[in-house]
């Protein structure tokens, strides 16, 4: 007599089935985590920055967003511009540019200023022209335009309706940190952005030239900011993909699906129930190393990382190690950058968000 085989067993089966061919399929998971980069300059002794002027037409709109963001950082102390009046920077067409006098220098240290900020724009601008249509040559008539057809649709002129044009848009600034105890530049960059794009003459909520031009400035802003302050960033990671019918697979897949999500607190609690009913599933073990050092626990992260390496060699869990290895000096190196900026212990606690 043949086996009856129950329903359920066969439901168990078909899942097993599908779950084999979502893992052959080579299905990856990444999830977002967060990473310190340290300052990439010396930022001892300079505590107290003011933002003194930046040459060019649109010097103020660099000044602004400079300040705004600087104080979204939250590790220096910004002294407003209208308390230091008597220090004038140069313009870029100045023999002097680059460099403040002594007296304004003098003016900034008797004010307790660490570091004064200044620079150039150098460019700013945003041109637009017609991109040239197939088949068609303006100005001049071909034999098509002088024998008119209600069956040929041609192509609306420069200037109509619906005619595209190329936007070009590109904004050069120079950066300088002077540093007001030695007289000295401290930090120096020329950063560029540009944009590129089509637009026509009904542009349905395209953004404007001023637009444009303000958030490519505000680029270079963030881009130089990130050279005077510590910052997080967002990164993707690849998350580990169990064996096939491996204990504990459903709860690994369910915990990278959280992940995903940025649920990460569901996902810890998945990946352990998991190791719970497996001790040995490797790729359990790796994905909580992801998520400890996203929580800036690097002792733990790389304990869970080494487990999973000694459990299967894997290429993937090794470059994983070394990251977490170099997350946890960067991290490292920022506490000690905050440590030597205000010569008070800054805890890990206060660090992360």
């Amino acid at each position: 007599m043949p086996k009856t085989v129950s329903k359920s067993h066969v439901l168990r089966l078909g899942a097993a089935c599908l779950l084999t061919a979502v893992l052959v399929s080579g299905c990856a998971h990444r999830a977002t985590v967060s990473a310190w980069t340290p300052a990439q300059i010396e930022v001892s002794g300079m505590q107290k920055l003011a933002v003194i002027g930046f040459s060019g037409e649109h010097g103020q709109t660099v000044v602004s967003a400079l300040n705004s963001r600087l104080r979204d950082s939250e590790f220096y102390t910004l002294v407003d511009r209208r308390e230091l009046n008597s220090i004038q920077w140069a313009s870029a067409t100045d023999n002097t540019r680059g460099l403040l006098s002594l007296d304004d220098i003098s003016a900034a240290r008797a004010a307790g200023i660490d570091g004064l900020l200044v620079g150039d724009v150098i460019e700013y601008r945003c041109k637009e022209q017609p991109v040239p249509q197939k088949g068609r040559t303006w100005g001049r008539a071909s034999k098509a335009d002088a024998q008119p057809s209600k069956e040929r649709n041609d192509e609306s002129p420069p200037g109509s309706a619906g005619h595209k044009r190329q936007r070009q848009a590109t904004v050069t600034v120079a950066f300088r940190l002077l540093d007001v105890q030695t007289g000295k530049i401290r930090a120096s960059r020329q950063i560029s952005r540009s944009a590129s794009h089509e637009i026509t003459d009904r542009p349905n909520g395209t953004p404007t030239s001023s637009e444009i031009l303000e958030t490519l400035a505000r680029q270079c802003v963030d881009e130089f900011v990130t050279t005077l302050a510590p910052h997080q960033s967002a990164e993707r990671v690849k998350l580990a993909v169990p064996a096939p019918f491996q204990a504990g697979c459903t709860l690994v897949l369910n915990g990278n699906e959280f992940a995903v999500r940025g649920r990460w607190e569901e996902a810890i609690t998945a990946w352990e129930h998991a190791i719970a009913r497996n001790p040995e599933n490797d790729a359990a073990l790796f994905n909580l190393s992801i998520a400890h050092a996203n929580r800036q626990d690097f002792t733990r992260a790389e304990t869970f990382a080494m487990r999973a390496m000694n459990v299967r060699q894997k290429a993937a869990y090794e470059a994983g190690l070394q990251r977490i290895r170099q997350q946890a000096s960067a991290f490292d190196q920022t506490l000690q950058q905050r440590r030597d900026l205000t010569s008070a212990s800054f805890s890990k606690y206060e660090m992360r968000r």
